[in-house]
């Protein structure tokens, strides 16, 4: 008799997983309500999560914090010890999103946080931006290649990979 060989799945559910037009996961991010967190901090964050929670792999991966959105492009091998490559204002990015204008993601708990980066994804999964026109502190969607990477996919809350 033949034993059917049963391999463990490893899931795991992420704040955000962002995939290409063609289905391909290309972005994991994870939200947390942490300020003044530095880049070390953040750079031993991914590790843990890379080490301890099963993240599952994609070219990129988002730190989103109130204060700081923290992005890594192709960190081989996955389990260093790598600082992000983009230490980013989120402030001028998630503005729109906030509705108040008085509020800011400093003063919001952590699923509106979750909440207005994932509209933000959202909305830039289906923009159509120009290199060319785009305002300068949006230039790093081009540079890290995020944007032409996501750009025509889709963003799953909450998803189980």
């Amino acid at each position: 008799m033949v034993m059917a060989r049963t391999e463990r799945v490893h899931t795991r559910e992420v704040d955000l997983a962002v995939f290409s037009a063609n289905g391909e996961l290309q972005l994991v991010a994870e939200v947390k309500n942490r300020v003044d967190a530095t880049p070390d901090w953040a750079a031993r964050m991914r590790l843990n999560l890379v080490e301890y929670s099963d993240m599952p792999e994609a070219p990129f991966f988002l730190l989103a914090l109130p204060d700081h959105f923290y992005l890594w492009h192709d960190v081989m091998p996955r389990n260093t010890l790598a600082y992000p490559q983009y230490d980013l204002n989120p402030t001028p990015i998630l503005a729109p999103y906030f509705g108040d204008t008085s509020r800011s993601a400093a003063t919001m708990s952590e699923s509106g946080l979750l909440l207005a980066v994932s509209a933000w994804l959202s909305d830039l999964v289906v923009s159509s931006l120009d290199r060319r026109e785009v305002r300068p502190d949006l230039m790093w969607l081009f540079d890290s290649m995020l944007y032409d990477t996501i750009n025509g996919g889709t963003v799953r809350p909450y998803a189980t990979l």
